[in-house]
């Protein structure tokens, strides 16, 4: 079996004075965003993850992080694949927030969802071949699974808001060491100036668009104001603003009147968020242009809808004209 002289990994704060001391909430902060990452990895392996603390020391303050024995995954590769991957993780700088759009692309969702499929595969050859091939491959891809996955960006995220808002520190490093403490790698550092570049600045992801939504109507709002209509969207039920006014207008107006059942065929905008530890959540529905509804057994095509449409498909021609 192939093994490795990483045995754990170090994590190294860096201050601008003599004090070699840390504040015991940003630090417990700082590990708790740490530990969240090391679990998204461990789920990701499908391999628990026993992971101990070492007593730190001086030199700014350097904590270190060895590795139970009871782990049985990769035997002697465990230390150093996940030392690997967790120091490749922390230190990988978001594009602002274009991540959150990129992290939404159907096809880097299939990429993904293939190279978790293909891990089980990457284990098995290093476990009977002692391939070390594999063992850069499996890093390497759990390096791009965490890199793009919602809940470690939010961690490193907030990890980096910690330290941001911690002044004493100057700046941080990762480092894999042996089983005597020894430098296995070189430390990859982060200078304060860098921490920003790690910060998401908004929870908030693009906005969705459903253009063939069907709304089966439950409580229309009979009045005017910014009130949120309720009904059926794919068998729940949902509170949603209504924003075409000129169909708002026509229900408040009683020029539409509505029965129990009634639907409604619409554009729905769906508005996203990332809550604090990175699961995604609704935040908000809301209809923009109705196409159809039924109206007294009869389905109504809207002029608002038909403009939608129309507009949508010319600026799809504009589009192939300009890319000839």
């Amino acid at each position: 079996m192939i093994e490795t002289q990483v045995k754990k990994f170090e994590l190294h704060y860096y201050f601008g004075d003599d004090l070699h001391q840390m504040d015991a909430a940003i630090r417990h902060r700082c590990e708790g965003e740490l530990l969240k990452i090391l679990g998204e990895l461990s789920h990701v392996l499908h391999a628990p993850l026993s992971i101990e603390t070492v007593a730190y020391s001086e030199g700014g303050l350097k904590e270190l992080y060895s590795f139970a024995k009871n782990n049985k995954f990769l035997s002697g590769l465990l230390a150093g694949i996940v030392s690997g991957v967790l120091i490749n993780v922390i230190s990988a700088e978001i594009t602002k927030d274009k991540e959150l759009i990129n992290l939404q692309k159907q096809e880097l969702r299939l990429e993904i969802e293939l190279k978790k499929q293909q891990l089980y595969d990457k284990k098995k050859q290093i476990n009977e071949n002692n391939n070390a091939d594999a063992v850069i491959s499996i890093q390497n891809d759990l390096v791009f699974i965490l890199n793009n996955d919602y809940r470690v960006v939010k961690a490193r995220s907030e990890f980096y808001k910690n330290l941001q808002n911690y002044h004493r520190i100057t700046k941080f490093s990762g480092q894999q060491m042996d089983a005597e403490n020894t430098p296995v790698s070189e430390a990859k550092i982060i200078e304060r100036d860098q921490f920003h570049n790690f910060i998401l600045t908004t929870d908030e992801l693009p906005k969705e668009f459903d253009e063939n939504a069907a709304i089966e109507l439950i409580s229309p709002v009979l009045k005017k104001g910014n009130y949120k209509w309720r009904g059926i969207y794919n068998g729940e039920p949902i509170d949603f603003y209504m924003k075409d006014s000129i169909f708002k207008s026509s229900v408040i107006n009683q020029q539409v009147a509505f029965k129990n059942g009634i639907s409604l065929q619409c554009v729905l905008e769906i508005s996203k968020k990332m809550n604090e530890i990175g699961d995604i959540y609704v935040s908000n529905y809301s209809v923009t242009t109705i196409v159809t509804y039924d109206y007294a057994g009869k389905k109504i095509q809207t002029n608002q809808g038909k403009q939608y449409f129309r507009e949508k498909s010319e600026l799809a021609s504009q589009l192939n004209l300009f890319e000839k």
